[in-house]
């Protein structure tokens, strides 16, 4: 196949995609779509639910805690990083309510 065949097979392609018109999807199933809200611990009833990342204010550094330290290969073997990887990190939200990331240690 010639660079020349590749080439009008892609703008065949890439023009179709760009003329083509994407319908709406047609609604399936018993149950219709509805939306809801819910109140936070603050009393704040939002619709972007529990505490987002914007909002999040971390306590002090120093409240963290660690998992032991891993040692993490490049992808070839050759190199490998020392890691002490977060275990708990301490948030305080918007509404001054206390948030806990917890996150599992690497294998």
């Amino acid at each position: 196949m010639s660079s020349k065949d590749l080439t009008e097979a892609l703008a065949a392609l890439t023009e179709q995609g760009v003329s083509s018109k994407k319908e709406p999807m047609v609604p399936r199933g018993s149950v219709t779509s509805t939306k809801s809200s819910a109140l936070l611990p603050g009393g704040a009833a939002t619709g972007r639910g529990g505490s987002s990342g914007a909002d999040l204010t971390e306590l002090s550094y120093a409240s963290r805690t660690w998992h032991d330290a891993v040692l993490m290969p490049s992808t070839d073997g050759i190199l490998f990083a020392r890691l002490v990887p977060a275990k708990t990190v301490k948030f305080v939200d918007a509404g001054g309510n206390q948030v806990v990331y917890e996150f599992k240690a690497p294998q």
